[in-house]
């Protein structure tokens, strides 16, 4: 068993014109999970709900961090239930 998906972090280097269609499916199957796209710095806004966009260059801390700021952990530090 597996709880429910809280977090969809999304590449935007990783998506075709097709994917249009097929991330907002995604995410309403998921029961609409927070958004995190990682789009590059040189184009316009990425359209869609996203819960946030972080622009390229950036280090994988920055997105840990931005994860955590999203999802933070009980206070015990326990595992994420739903």
């Amino acid at each position: 068993d597996r709880g429910p998906v809280r977090l969809v972090i999304v590449d935007s280097r990783g998506l075709g014109a097709e994917d249009a269609v097929a991330v907002p499916q995604l995410l309403r199957e998921y029961r609409e999970p927070i958004a995190l796209r990682i789009a590059p710095a040189t184009l316009a806004m990425p359209e869609g709900s996203w819960g946030r966009v972080l622009r390229r260059p950036l280090s994988i801390g920055e997105i840990v961090r931005e994860t955590q700021f999203l999802l933070p952990l009980p206070a015990r530090g326990g595992p994420v239930t739903a």
